[in-house]
């Protein structure tokens, strides 16, 4: 194999190991959009569902009038938009996911990539 050849084929090796790094980045950056619009649509619900407990409170307050079962219905309304608003905040926690970092395969796939490319420099000196 002539040098030419040589350097030919290393050039074609490193453009494949970079077009994968891509696809990679393109793969996960699609899944951390993903998971972002479901952490917003998450909270934005969380937050109407709070006003909605809140104006069902203030309106039950409103009805306390003698008539027996107003307030109980409100009260139930209120409790129904509480548990929901804690329905989303669980979620929401979940979608954080604190140990999962952004981009961590393309990350460690570049790192490999350093690692390998630096050894095999180390090798020919």
């Amino acid at each position: 194999m002539n040098p030419l050849e040589s350097a030919t084929s290393v050039a074609q090796t490193l453009l494949q190991m970079l077009e994968s790094r891509i696809e990679l980045f393109g793969l996960e950056y699609r899944m951390e959009k993903a998971r972002f619009t479901a952490l917003v649509g998450v909270a934005c619900l969380a937050a109407a569902s709070l006003v909605l407990a809140g104006v069902a409170g203030i309106v039950g307050l409103a009805m306390a009038t003698p008539e027996r079962y107003q307030s109980l219905v409100m009260a139930a309304v209120c409790v129904f938009f509480l548990l929901l608003v804690a329905l989303c905040a669980a979620a929401a926690y979940y979608l954080m996911d604190h140990k999962r970092t952004p981009f961590i395969e393309t990350r460690r796939e570049l790192r490999k990539d350093v690692e390998c490319l630096s050894s095999v420099m180390k090798k020919q000196k």
